[in-house]
Parts: structure tokens; sequence; C-alpha cells
């Protein structure tokens, strides 16, 4: 079964050039007005990276997390390392995603919670009327039975 010569040229190109984009991680901020925008920063450990060429481009994390799990094949052991303005997670020896650290941002003056309130307090239960000496409770209304 061969295929058509252009489909093949054509799958070799699309193979080419997707191999030699450049990758980036994305950062997904929100302005004052509310409005989302992604900004990119190229310079952050790429998909696939060995661990090695983690530390010999980036130099050693300011901090290495022991790896959690790792029990079974189906739950690889992920390990976090931090750096200067962003986090890789690695799974095994390799680089699986890059996050990119947010600055701190001061919190709006309205932002502050309010002090909680203290509970009022309780006011002793008023005590009920006595009942009258008939036995008739006098809330309910009383009909006339001629």
């Amino acid at each position: 079964m061969s295929q058509h010569p252009s489909l093949t040229a054509l799958t070799a190109l699309v193979l080419a050039f997707g191999a030699f984009q450049p990758a980036s991680a994305e950062i997904l901020t929100l302005g004052k007005d509310q409005t989302p925008a992604v900004m990119t920063k190229a310079d952050t450990p790429k998909r696939g990276m060995r661990m090695s060429e983690v530390v010999k481009k980036y130099g050693q994390p300011t901090r290495k997390l022991p790896p959690v799990g790792g029990a079974s094949p189906q739950r690889p052991p992920i390990t976090r390392w931090d750096y200067p303005g962003f986090t890789v997670y690695f799974e095994n020896k390799y680089v699986v995603h890059t996050v990119i650290n947010a600055p701190a941002q001061p919190a709006p003056p309205d932002a502050t919670p309010a002090p909680a309130k203290p509970a009022a307090p309780m006011s002793p239960a008023e005590p009920k009327p006595a009942a009258p000496a008939d036995g008739m409770d006098s809330s309910t209304p009383q009909t006339n039975s001629k």
C-alpha cells in the first residue's frame, strides 16, 4: 500500500517545522478591568528535558521537594523544584510541566477581612404566664356555647 507522494512530503514538512517551534510557558493574568490576557515566558525548562539538563541550563533550584507517588507504574514519582520565578515538575527524571510564579500582588484595601462581631449576650428567658385556675389556656379563643 503506497501513499501519495505529495501527502508524504506534506507530512514530513509538518513534522519538521513542528519540531523547531520554540516552546514557551503561558501566564494567564487579569488586568484591572478583569480582562484575561495570556503572557508568555520563553526561557523556562521545556517538557521532556532531563533533570541534569535543567540543572546545567538553570543551575541548582532554590528548593527541591522529595518525590511524591511512585508506588506503581500508574503513579510515577513526581518531583518539584522551585526556582526564582518558576517551578518545575518532573515525572521520574523528565520535565512534565513548568509553572511561572505570579508576582505577589498586594491585597486591595477593601479586601481586609472585617473583625468578627462578638456574639450578642443571651437574654434570660422570660417566664411564661401561669395557666388560669380553670385549666383553660387564655391564648385560645373561647366560644359561648348556649
